[in-house]
C-alpha cells in the first residue's frame, strides 16, 4: 500500500516536471520566434491606445531655465537634437529619416508666449496637431517645451535628452538579456509572483479627461537617513509618502509600477521592463529599498515577456502608481550644468489606465517632480499641505 502511494507521488512529480519542461520549451520557441520578428508588447499597447481609445499620444516636457544666454543655448540645442535623433533611432532608418524630415524647432507664437498655465499651453499645442517630435521655445520666459509622440518616444529618449541639455548621463540603462532556460525560469518566477499577489487597486479612476497636476522640486540631500540607501530610494519614498498621506480612502498602501528603460537593440521604440512593488505607509527607506532589490529580476523578466505578449493595459489596471524615476549624473563632476534648470514638468493630456503618474527627474542635487492625478481618491488640498510643510520640498506653480 505504501509502495503504491510512493509510486503515485513519483508519477505525479514526473508529470509536473514534464509539464514544466514542455512549458519552458514552448516559451523558448516563442521567444526565439518573436524576438526575430521585433515584436514589442509596449509598442502594441501604445498603438492600441491611439487606435482604440483615441488617446492624445504626445508627452509634454516643459523646462524653465535660469539666467543663461538663451539664444546661444538654443543654437547648441538644435545640433544636439539632430545628433540624438540619429543615434537613438540607429536601428530604424525609416523612422529616423521620417522624424528628421518632419520634426520642428520653432519659437512660440504671440498667443502662446502670453500663456503661463502649462495645461492651457499644452492643449493649444495639441489643437495644432504636432508632428512626431516638436520643440517650442520662448526666449523671453526662457522656456522650452518638447512634445514627443509616445508611440515612438519613451523614457529613454527623455533621459538622453536631459543628458544632452545638462552634459550628464543616466545612472542606469539596462541592455536586453536573453539566456535560454534561465530567462524562461525568471519569467515563470514573475508569473508566479503576478498571480499570487494582490493585484486589485482600491483607488478609483476619474471620469474621462479629468486630470490634475502638482509640480515641485525635492532636495533629497537634506533628507536624513539611518541607513545607507540609494538616492533613488530616498526620492521614491519621500514622494510616495506624500501621495499615501493625501489619500481620502482607508487604504494607504500603493501598488507601484516602476518602468525600467532598456537600450533598444532591435527595431522597437518603447523598450522597457518593469518592477512591481507595494509601498506601505510604514515603509522606511531601507525596507522599501529591499523590496526594490528583491524584485529587480522583474525588469529583465518583463522585458523578455513583452517580446511575446502585450499585457500593458492589464498591468496598469492592477496598479495605483506608475513611477518613472530617472537620474542623471554630470560627465564632469567639477562642472554641474544641471544648475541651469529652474524647473521641469512632464505629463500628458489623456487619462491613462491607472490613477496616478509620477515623473521624478534627478539632476545634480535637485529632483524635479510632476504628479499627474487621475483619481478623486486624493485630496489636492492635503497633498499641497504635505508639500508645503515638508522643508525639503519647494512647490513650483504650473
Amino acid at each position: 500500500m505504501e509502495g503504491e502511494k510512493l509510486s503515485k507521488i513519483k508519477k505525479t512529480t514526473l508529470i509536473i516536471l514534464l509539464i514544466i519542461f514542455v512549458v519552458i520549451l514552448l516559451i523558448i520557441l516563442l521567444m526565439v520566434s518573436y524576438r526575430n520578428s521585433n515584436f514589442s508588447g509596449e509598442d502594441e499597447y501604445q498603438k492600441n491606445r491611439h487606435e482604440n481609445d483615441n488617446a492624445k499620444m504626445p508627452i509634454y516636457t516643459t523646462i524653465y531655465f535660469n539666467d543663461i544666454d538663451f539664444r546661444f543655448f538654443m543654437n547648441d540645442f538644435k545640433g544636439k537634437m539632430n545628433n540624438l535623433i540619429k543615434s537613438h533611432f540607429k536601428n530604424n532608418h525609416k523612422t529616423r529619416q521620417e522624424i528628421l524630415d518632419t520634426y520642428e524647432i520653432k519659437e512660440e507664437d504671440e498667443d502662446e508666449k502670453s500663456m503661463d498655465n502649462l495645461d492651457k499651453l499644452w492643449n493649444r499645442f495639441h489643437v495644432k496637431n504636432p508632428p512626431i517630435l516638436l520643440v517650442k521655445y520662448n526666449s523671453d520666459k526662457k522656456r522650452v517645451t518638447i512634445i514627443k509622440d509616445h508611440r515612438y518616444f519613451g523614457g529613454l529618449f527623455f533621459l538622453k535628452m536631459g543628458g544632452e541639455i545638462t552634459d550628464s548621463k543616466p545612472v542606469t540603462i539596462y541592455n536586453e538579456q536573453y539566456t535560454p532556460i534561465l530567462s524562461e525560469l525568471l519569467m515563470l518566477r514573475f508569473g508566479l509572483f503576478w498571480y499570487t499577489k494582490n493585484n486589485k487597486s482600491k483607488i478609483t479612476m476619474n471620469p474621462k479627461n479629468k486630470i490634475e497636476r502638482v509640480n515641485f522640486s525635492l532636495n533629497f540631500n537634506s533628507v536624513k537617513t539611518d541607513f545607507k540607501v540609494r538616492k533613488q530610494t530616498i526620492v521614491m519614498v519621500e514622494i510616495l509618502k506624500l501621495v499615501s498621506n493625501s489619500l481620502t480612502i482607508n487604504e494607504k498602501n500603493l501598488n507601484v509600477l516602476t518602468p525600467i528603460a532598456f537600450e533598444s537593440t532591435t527595431k522597437n521604440y518603447n523598450n522597457v521592463g518593469g518592477i512591481f512593488t507595494k509601498y506601505e505607509n510604514k515603509d522606511t527607506y531601507k525596507t522599501y529599498e529591499n523590496k526594490l532589490k528583491d524584485n529587480k529580476y522583474q525588469a529583465i523578466a518583463t522585458n523578455n515577456l513583452q517580446k511575446i505578449m502585450s499585457k500593458g493595459k492589464d498591468a496598469r489596471n492592477s496598479i495605483d502608481v506608475v513611477f518613472t524615476c530617472g537620474c542623471l549624473v554630470p560627465n564632469d563632476k567639477n562642472n554641474n550644468k544641471s544648475s541651469i534648470i529652474k524647473s521641469s514638468m512632464t505629463s500628458y493630456l489623456s487619462v491613462a489606465h491607472y490613477p496616478i503618474y509620477i515623473v521624478a527627474m534627478t539632476m545634480g542635487d535637485k529632483c524635479f517632480v510632476t504628479i499627474t492625478i487621475m483619481t478623486e481618491n486624493i485630496s489636492l488640498k492635503k497633498l499641497e499641505n504635505e508639500i508645503y510643510f515638508n522643508k525639503n520640498i519647494s512647490k513650483i506653480d504650473i
